[in-house]
């Protein structure tokens, strides 16, 4: 059995990557080039996938919500995790033959590629958010929630601990000894004169400015007030104690100590060189270097680890496990133990380094919170699901600090601006849409790989002395991951090709090694037996696996779409009680059991849990 978190580990721990090379999930060395097909799974994972890993990261387009195709960068172990892991699709990898000083050129295409997409995306929600506060003030209602705001808690209405208001002085007593003891108040009396005298330019929608300063604000009220730490935005050891069959949190160790007190002071550093910047986009930084600030003094106070909680407020989340199931209470509970084992690793490492910087604290924070949220699926609650990096960021509505609304607008004015905002919006999406949308034969994963890639040279010669080929975005049916997989391996210079068994198939070829035999065949054939995968709604009914068969996959076809159609039927006399779920689930079952008759396979089952939904193509 190979829990879920052993692959979820690369998104995990991000940061314990970048902290050392002993981390024993990717021990062989970057491949500098290579193109990756995914295989396919239910859902709009059924036409398969393409991505372009360049190092350590992995390029690939997506298609959003709103059919577009959005450039995607991933670490390789967060990338390995999510689709092999998760969603349970082995990975096909060609690496390419190819000069170190083309690699740097093709890198470069696509790094710049994506930094104009994300402006160009940036740009689309800060006109987003523009709709959102003009309409909350032409209306009245609540602010919506500044990034970062909700790492602390204003001081009106709730009690402060007398040793977090120490740490507070302490930072105060920081920032006057490096600044006077009048820089805060008379920043916010700047502050407050800047809010006062906004005006937005009178074909001007733009509100991110507006936003900074009252960002500004709250940090700069979070020293002079003292704030303390929000309740829900820190990860205690402590909390783990609590919780059924964990071990209460462990003391630093005496190596601990001086780390903790390097991050302290290098947050003091932070903080006074924000408070002294001009920078236009410090808020958030300052936030989190206070934050930061008071939870390292708290940990070191209480002579353990307490951290910040870094997944955004818009986190996916998993379904808990059943109760009555006990195999997936005993999977949650190996995941907990998994998660906690790796957390002292991350410990570990932190240790040995030579130098300690953002990124180390980063890494601290992710899998810290990371190990909660484990912890908490095994005691039968919810658990947070996020790949990739991470930044606190917990945000939280303020009230307007000033008695009229901004901009000197009167209400039928502010009408005028939301109105003029939400065309604004709609435009720049719009661009990107006409730019970015998805088609399934001509502009889609693929194609679109492809065409960055040719771009990064200057004519197709270029291409060709680079590559030792070309590819041609479509052509002879290469829209379809499959065969631009084959038209690589046919047409570009090579050098070795391997593939990334995907969950299931990796633990059945560790169980037939550890217990072979072929009653255990039989038994992980099904899945209403099997011990390596628990079904899912969104998986739809079935009852065989066909993905490591090919002589007997019609026949393994024609049961599955037998079993489906007599949960259909069972599904009709079920809608009224189940809201048509069994039903849903028996016509996605026998669609999918389609390919199956003619030696296809798209479904193989998924690890997401309900609720966690998919990504990507």
């Amino acid at each position: 059995m190979i829990p879920l978190l052993s692959w979820w580990l690369p998104g995990l721990l991000p940061g314990l990557l970048l902290l050392s090379p002993r981390d024993g999930i990717d021990t062989e060395p970057p491949a500098p080039l290579a193109f990756i097909h995914v295989e396919a799974n239910v859902g709009g994972a059924s036409g398969g996938h393409m991505a372009l890993r360049i190092g350590d990261f992995v390029y690939h387009f997506q298609q959003t919500d709103a059919s577009l195709l959005e450039l995607i960068r991933d670490d390789w172990n967060g990338f390995r995790g999510d689709y092999a892991g998760l969603q349970n699709r082995s990975l096909h990898i060609v690496y390419l033959d190819v000069a170190p000083r083309d690699i740097d050129r093709i890198a470069r295409r696509f790094s710049l590629a994506w930094v104009d997409q994300q402006i160009d995306l940036d740009r689309v929600v800060r006109r987003r958010d523009d709709v959102r506060w003009l309409e909350a003030l032409r209306d009245g209602t609540p602010l919506p929630p500044l990034r970062g705001a909700g790492l602390l808690a204003p001081t009106t209405g709730c009690t402060v601990d007398a040793t977090d208001l120490t740490d507070a002085t302490a930072l105060q007593d920081t920032v006057a000894a490096a600044l006077g003891s009048d820089f805060v108040r008379d920043e916010i009396g700047r502050l407050d004169r800047a809010l006062a005298e906004f005006e937005l330019a009178p074909d001007s929608t733009d509100l991110a400015p507006l936003r900074e300063l009252l960002s500004l604000r709250e940090a700069l009220h979070s020293i002079d007030e003292r704030r303390p730490l929000a309740k829900n935005a820190i990860v205690d050891e402590l909390d783990r104690a609590g919780r059924t069959g964990l071990l209460p949190p462990r003391n630093f160790a005496a190596s601990e100590r001086p780390l903790v007190a390097h991050f302290i002071d290098a947050q003091r550093v932070t903080i006074v060189a924000l408070l002294r910047s001009r920078r236009p986009d410090r808020a958030l930084a300052l936030h989190v270097a206070i934050a930061r600030h008071h939870v390292l003094s708290r940990s070191s106070r209480l002579d353990r680890w307490i951290t910040l909680d870094p997944f955004p407020d818009d986190a996916r989340c998993a379904a808990p496990p059943d109760p009555d199931d006990r195999l997936a209470k005993r999977r949650a509970a190996a995941e907990a133990a998994t998660a906690a084992d790796v957390a002292d690793q991350v410990r570990a490492t932190l240790l040995v380094r030579a130098t300690h910087d953002e990124t180390s604290l980063a890494a601290l924070e992710a899998v810290m919170a990371r190990r909660r949220e484990a912890d908490r699926r095994a005691s039968g609650e919810p658990m947070r699901l996020h790949c990739g990096r991470m930044v606190p960021s917990r945000g939280r509505s303020v009230e307007w600090p000033i008695d009229r609304a901004p901009c000197r607008l009167d209400s039928a004015n502010l009408t005028d601006r939301a109105a003029a905002a939400l065309a604004s919006w709609q435009a720049s999406f719009g661009t990107i849409e006409s730019r970015c949308a998805y088609s399934l034969t001509g502009h889609n994963c693929v194609t679109e790989l492809v065409r960055l890639m040719n771009s990064s040279f200057r004519d197709e010669d270029a291409v060709v002395g680079a590559l030792g080929g070309r590819l041609e975005p479509g052509e002879n049916l290469a829209f379809i991951p499959f065969l631009l997989h084959d038209q690589v391996v046919a047409n570009l210079r090579i050098t070795r090709q391997e593939t990334h068994l995907s969950r299931r198939l990796d633990s059945l070829a560790r169980l037939g090694q550890s217990a072979p035999g072929l009653l255990i065949a039989l038994r992980e054939s099904m899945t209403l037996s099997s011990t390596l995968y628990q079904p899912h709604a969104s998986d739809g009914e079935f009852l065989l696996f066909t993905d490591d068969v090919v002589l007997t996959r019609p026949l393994c076809g024609v049961i599955n779409l037998a079993y489906a159609t007599g949960q259909g039927i069972v599904g009709v006399f079920t809608a009224a009680f189940d809201d048509g779920r069994r039903l849903r689930g028996a016509l996605h079952g026998a669609i999918f059991s389609l390919p199956e008759l003619v030696f296809g396979n798209v479904r193989k089952g998924t690890y997401l849990e309900e609720g966690a939904g998919a990504e990507g193509a």
